[in-house]
C-alpha cells in the first residue's frame, strides 16, 4: 500500500506502508483527507517553517515528512519499528540534517530539544494517546501545539490536564484533536 504527500516540495511523492490488517489491526495508514484536514488545522494556528517536530509513533513517517516538505527545521521521528519511515526518507531524498529516527517505544523517549509541533497517532486499541499526554513534559514545553489522531470509538478525554482544546473533527473511524499544550 502507498500513500501520495499532499503538499509543499514533495507534493506527490509515493510513500510506501506497512500493510493494513484490517479494523482491528494497530497498522492503519492514515487516509489522506484526514492527514490534509490535520495540517490545515495546525496551519491555520502557525507556520510550520523552521518548526522543530516530531512523529510519535511514526508508523510510514506520511505525517513527519508531510511536515518537512512544508518548511519544518527539523522531524524527530519515533517508533519501535522504523523501517517504513526511514525508507520513506531516503526515496523523497530528504537531506539527513533536516531529520533524527528514533527506534524506540515512544513512551520510553525523551526530547533534549523540546518540539514545537507534535503529531501523535497510536496504534488503535492500546489506549496510548491518553497515556502519551501525560507524558507531555517529555516531548513538549508551553505553546506546543499537538495533533493527535485517535480512534473515534475511544475513551478519549478531549481537554486532557495541562492541554486547551483548540478544535476536533471526526473523520469516520478516526477523530483529530488539535490542542495546546499549556
Amino acid at each position: 500500500m502507498s500513500v501520495k504527500v499532499i503538499s509543499g516540495l514533495y507534493r506527490g511523492r509515493n510513500l510506501e506502508t506497512p500493510d493494513f490488517k484490517g479494523d482491528e489491526s494497530p497498522v492503519r495508514p492514515t487516509k489522506a483527507r484526514v492527514r490534509e484536514a490535520g495540517f490545515s488545522m495546525l496551519f491555520a494556528r502557525t507556520e510550520f517553517a523552521d518548526k522543530l517536530c516530531l512523529d510519535l509513533f511514526c508508523g510510514s513517517g506520511a505525517a513527519g515528512i508531510e511536515l518537512l516538505s512544508r518548511g519544518a527545521e527539523k522531524v524527530t521521528f519515533v517508533d519501535t519499528d522504523t523501517q517504513w519511515a526511514q525508507k520513506n526518507l531516503a526515496h523523497c531524498k530528504i537531506p539527513t540534517e533536516q531529520w533524527d529516527v528514533k527506534r524506540q517505544d515512544v513512551l520510553n523517549f525523551h526530547m533534549a530539544e523540546k518540539a514545537e509541533i507534535i503529531f501523535a497517532d497510536p496504534p488503535y486499541g492500546q489506549g496510548l494517546a491518553n497515556e502519551i499526554l501525560k507524558q507531555k513534559e517529555q516531548f513538549g514545553t508551553t505553546g506546543t501545539l499537538w495533533l493527535v489522531e485517535v480512534e473515534s470509538k475511544l475513551n478519549f478525554n478531549p481537554e486532557p490536564e495541562g492541554f486547551e482544546l483548540l478544535k476536533s473533527k471526526k473523520y469516520g473511524k478516526s477523530t483529530l484533536y488539535l490542542l495546546e499544550q499549556q
